[in-house]
């Protein structure tokens, strides 16, 4: 298991300790990559007391490269991932096993993941939007939070061909790989991701690079995930502008290398954008129930026009290439004392 996680000492506790509940009486371990810049973290790490937590603090750039330093280390046919601010389901990790057990050809496996409620009192609703190309869907808290990355979807569903990876198959906070497809087909692209100038969608790049390799992908609902990143309305607008960056540039980039419905969910997201400036946000031909400024679009295309001409930057994985450890990174185990001040 793989957690990468930078400056969210209050938040990564939880999550690993979810995890190592969910891994229990299993033969697995949990692989944090920290990039924080201070301490915190791994004294919430180490306080833990786990001798199936391994902690790596790490000088990378970005968080596709800290999630290829993770799966470097990572020893296990499956390698599964969830995120610092997400909690999984107690039997996250037996439901995992079971999908690829039931499924020797799935290449990957991708979950539900709802938004975590903070408490009882607390009131979500899920808002879905629909376009040509699936379904996504956002949860609002008392009206006033809001929280994205969710996979809301209750059918099970298996994908080897090209669709829209966030809309169809499900998000990089709750999902489990072969350690083979790696080896098949690269690590995460380096060049996308929070921390790069493109800041995010590397996930939909390594999908839809599956999919157009014929990759089966399942979607299963019972591999639960909780997603706890409730952000105001400023904050949620910033988010939105950093996905559709990112996704505009992974898309143009596949319509730069002849793909037809990377083209065409350009087209339709263009047309949704503009749509959504003109109307104040109430656009009927969007693929967002909310959408940002055309800004973001242009930004987005220029990024892909980057990401053609010098490749995405996914490195390749060595069958052989376990227990890798990278060349700038500080190990940190449970005996060892954290560096004073």
């Amino acid at each position: 298991m793989v957690i990468c996680t930078k400056n969210r000492p209050h938040k990564i506790g939880a999550a690993v300790s979810s995890v190592l509940q969910a891994i229990q009486g299993l033969p697995a371990r949990v692989i944090i990559v920290d990039q924080s810049t201070d301490r915190q973290t791994a004294a919430v790490i180490l306080a833990l007391q786990d001798e199936r937590v391994r902690y790596e603090h790490v000088a990378v750039r970005n968080l596709s490269q800290a999630r290829n330093h993770g799966i470097r280390l990572a020893q296990s046919e499956i390698i599964a991932f969830t995120d610092d601010d997400c909690l999984v389901d107690r039997e996250w990790a037996r439901t995992i096993r079971q999908q690829f057990d039931q499924r020797s050809d799935a290449a990957a496996v991708f979950g539900k993941t709802l938004a975590y409620q903070p408490d009882l009192a607390a009131v979500i609703t899920y808002n879905t939007h629909c376009s040509p190309f699936g379904q996504s869907a956002h949860a609002v808290l008392n009206e006033t939070y809001y929280c994205h990355s969710l996979t809301t979807g209750d059918v099970p569903a298996a994908h080897n061909r090209p669709c829209t990876p966030s809309e169809n198959v499900g998000s990089s906070n709750n999902f489990a790989v072969r350690r083979q497809t790696f080896v098949e087909s690269g690590l995460f692209a380096e060049r996308l991701g929070a921390g790069t100038w493109i800041n995010g969608a590397e996930d939909c790049e390594l999908v839809y690079r599956w999919l157009r390799q014929g990759r089966t992908l399942l979607y299963a609902p019972s591999v639960l995930a909780f997603h706890d990143n409730w952000l105001d309305s400023r904050a949620e607008r910033t988010l939105l502008a950093q996905y559709a960056i990112g996704g505009v540039a992974v898309f143009s980039y596949f319509a730069l290398k002849g793909d037809a419905l990377a083209r065409n969910v350009l087209r339709y997201r263009w047309r949704g954008i503009v749509d959504s400036h003109r109307t104040k946000g109430k656009a009927k031909s969007s693929m967002y129930s909310k959408e940002p400024p055309p800004a973001t679009f242009i930004r987005g295309v220029i990024g892909g026009i980057y990401l053609w001409l010098r490749g995405p930057g996914y490195p390749a994985l060595n069958i052989h290439d376990k227990g890798y450890q990278g060349p700038e990174h500080e190990h940190t185990t449970r005996r060892q004392r954290i560096p004073a001040k």
